[in-house]
């Protein structure tokens, strides 16, 4: 069951770099952090009426290197939250950090405060493309605190990036290697995008940065997911959450607000065409059944799968349909040939 997340920015606090592409600010719209403020978020999300299927509300610290922080800020931060534990408002913490800020003293400390999931900023699993992002830290101190999160009991998630300089399909092929070898309990993957105010914007200007198009960002991405999926790794975002100051502070790169539903989209049309060409040759009327809840990631972008497979498949009629009995990853596809 997916937790109720409450989500606390505190951009940029406790990162002791500034990688390349990174403008937390800009990507949350926040400064710093308020107590009684966060207070108020807090309170805030828990008045909302909750999903009976997101009945564990879970306060998570989102933006910065939690466990770099200072460890007053961090106290102060863990105790506010664990005041709502306490009360039985909310179940548990959730927080962000690096890989190099993992320590067992630290680990103890987040456990004395009922902090369940760790997130670790992996972005990349090549030491060249770390070191040219300016993360400032190495492959082996994301594996060494894989190792001791995993051993003390927490769940984990990887944060990874793609398109940031001197990838190549070999790097992805190396992320997608290294997931499955170290089993996080999911992932978040983020499109490299270009920043006001960045490292990767003034490289970018000087024609020393190409970003990726959204299409190959897209084909990436589902590469990466088919893969993380069917070795049961959840991919639980895709793509930044749009806001109104990250949007209109990009200036270059794969950015669409529906980028996960693309993803999602690609890896349909995949799975159909596969299917189709393997299963129903023979067959001239298909009808594609899906959960209603994804019927339109099932379709695309302006009916973009169902065009794409009337092109591959002119022979025959194919529409796409709900159907309420289905779950979201359930496909049934009943087939006819001609006059039936």
């Amino acid at each position: 069951m997916k937790p109720y997340i409450i989500p606390i920015f505190i951009p940029h606090m406790g990162c002791p770099h500034h990688c390349i592409y990174c403008n937390q600010s800009t990507i949350t719209g926040i400064r710093g952090f308020s107590l009684n403020k966060i207070k108020e978020t807090i309170d805030f999300f828990l008045t909302r009426k909750i999903h009976a299927k997101r009945n564990k509300p879970q306060i998570a610290f989102y933006g910065g290197s939690f466990t770099a922080l200072e460890p007053f800020q961090r106290k102060a931060l863990l105790s506010l939250a664990f005041h709502y534990i306490q009360k039985q408002k909310v179940e548990s913490i959730r927080l962000s950090t690096r890989p190099d800020a993992i320590n067992e003293e630290i680990l103890n400390e987040l456990k004395s405060y009922s902090v369940k999931t760790i997130e670790l900023g992996v972005q990349s699993l090549d030491e060249n493309v770390l070191n040219i992002a300016q993360r400032g830290h190495s492959v082996k101190d994301v594996f060494k605190a894989t190792t001791m999160i995993k051993e003390a009991g927490f769940s984990i998630g990887w944060q990874l990036m793609i398109g940031l300089p001197s990838e190549t399909e070999k790097t992805w092929q190396m992320m997608i290697n290294e997931v499955l070898n170290w089993h996080p309990d999911f992932v978040r993957i983020y499109p490299t995008i270009v920043l006001k105010n960045t490292v990767l914007a003034r490289w970018w200007k000087e024609g020393r940065y190409k970003p990726l198009t959204l299409k190959k960002a897209v084909e990436i991405c589902k590469k990466l997911v088919m893969a993380f999926e069917d070795a049961g790794i959840s991919v639980i975002r895709l793509g930044l959450q749009p806001t109104s100051s990250l949007i209109k502070n990009i200036i270059a790169g794969p950015w669409h607000p529906s980028f996960g539903e693309m993803v999602r989209a690609a890896i349909f049309r995949e799975k159909i065409i596969t299917i189709l060409k393997k299963q129903f040759k023979n067959n001239t009327k298909i009808n594609i059944f899906v959960s209603p809840k994804i019927i339109s990631q099932c379709l695309g972008q302006k009916k973009e799968n169902y065009y794409y497979l009337k092109q591959i498949f002119p022979e025959k009629r194919i529409a796409i349909l709900p159907d309420l009995s289905l779950k979201k990853e359930e496909i049934k596809i009943v087939a006819y040939n001609s006059g039936g």
